[in-house]
This record gives C-alpha cells, sequence and structure tokens, in this order.
C-alpha cells in the first residue's frame, strides 16, 4: 500500500551540541527548503552540511559543504524521528492521517529532545 502524500522533514541540527534548530514538513523541493532557511536566520551558522540532493544547488557558498560524512549527525537524529514517528519509517503501514496532529506533535518532540541533550 502507497501512502497517500508523501512528506519529509527537513532539519537544521547544531551539529557540536547535536540540538535542532529549525524543522520543516513538506516535499523534497526547493519551496520546503527556502522555508527551512527562513527559520535558521536567528541563528549564527558558519557552515552548512549537506548530501548530493539535487534540492541543494542554491546553496553555492563557500559555507556549504557537499559531502555525505558531514551529515552524519543529522541522519542519527531523523534515525530517532523514525523510531518514535510511525509516520517517518520506511515501508510501513502506520501513518499520519491527521497532518495537524503531526505538525503538533514534532514541535513537542523536539523540544523535550532539545531539553534532554542540554541536561
Amino acid at each position: 500500500m502507497e501512502k497517500k502524500r508523501s512528506i519529509g522533514l527537513w532539519l537544521a541540527v547544531d551539529r557540536a551540541r547535536r540540538r535542532i534548530l529549525a524543522w520543516q514538513l513538506g516535499s523534497r523541493g526547493q519551496k520546503t527548503l527556502n522555508r527551512l532557511l527562513a527559520q535558521r536566520a536567528p541563528f549564527r551558522i558558519g557552515h552548512l552540511a549537506t548530501d548530493s540532493w539535487k534540492a541543494y544547488r542554491l546553496l553555492a557558498t563557500p559555507q556549504h559543504i557537499q559531502s555525505k560524512k558531514a551529515t552524519y549527525t543529522v541522519k542519527g537524529v531523523k534515525c530517532r524521528f523514525r523510531h518514535f514517528f510511525a509516520r517517518f519509517r520506511r515501508k510501513t503501514l502506520c501513518y499520519t492521517k491527521s497532518l495537524e496532529g503531526l505538525y503538533r506533535s514534532i514541535p513537542l518532540y523536539v523540544e523535550h529532545l532539545n531539553a534532554r541533550l542540554t541536561t
């Protein structure tokens, strides 16, 4: 069974402290990336590390690092999301029927995760 709506989770993570700075739900396209980049404005970010997904082509700046090994922190955080949220598991029959519920549960989990990492 295929999901009717494909929703991806985009994260901006502080690698040093492993804290989630910003998040965005949406497609894997440029519009969602732009919304995520707008959220990071309050933070002073030195470098951006991404994999080689085509949506990241507009980030061609000296601060942009495109490398799989530079994204291991984000991959670990996303693994936690897949563990706790059935919606983000691969090849599953479990899915969130309510997008509103998903938009409300993610900020709660981000707050909980960030609080755990600071203690």
